[in-house]
């Protein structure tokens, strides 16, 4: 399937992966899985066309692919930090003296 969860997984982990995303009651799985499989991320198989034999050659496929955490800014909380200090007034004070005054 193609759930937010497991392909934050797949993606973290660097695995290859086939995504058969559920499409009812949403389809917010098969949007997930198109846009992965468009950026190269994942592969992607409609439900319908999962047999026996389009499984036998996605698992025969040895295409070697680019690890997809190359593609993706992990750093996430490092990027909140720099935008959030980007945004706040800068103290007049030199970080020495704000050390010093923090320390009493």
């Amino acid at each position: 399937m193609a759930g937010y969860n497991t392909v934050n997984e797949i993606l973290a982990l660097g695995k290859r992966a086939l995504l058969v995303p559920r499409t009812k009651p949403r389809t917010e799985q098969l949007i997930r899985a198109v846009r992965l499989a468009e950026a190269g991320l994942a592969d992607f198989l409609p439900d319908t066309a999962v047999t026996p034999a389009a499984l036998t050659n996605w698992l025969g496929d040895f295409t070697v692919r680019d690890d997809p955490r190359s593609h993706i800014d992990f750093g996430g909380l490092d990027s909140i930090v720099r935008h959030a200090s980007a945004m706040m007034p800068q103290p007049e004070m030199s970080e020495e003296e704000l050390l010093l005054v923090a320390n009493g």
